[in-house]
């Protein structure tokens, strides 16, 4: 296996995940999205690290913004 293809499958999950984010962000709003995050954020340490990275970033906001009216 070459150094290129495990770059390659790096960048791919790292695609996935903010595709994910922002398939989630756009299926149930900004403010549900935020209201589940918040309950992440109060439970276990691997809830809120998981709160951590599932915040909107801007990639993600942008991402949700192409999708939502896709998705409606």
């Amino acid at each position: 296996m070459s150094p290129a293809s495990g770059a390659t499958g790096f960048f791919l999950i790292v695609l996935v995940f903010f595709g994910f984010k922002a398939f989630t962000l756009a299926a149930i709003g900004p403010v549900t999205y935020n209201e589940r995050l918040s309950r992440l954020a109060n439970g276990s340490n691997l809830e809120q690290i998981g709160a951590k990275m599932m915040a909107i970033d801007p990639l993600t906001k942008a991402v949700a913004g192409l999708t939502g009216p896709i998705m409606r």
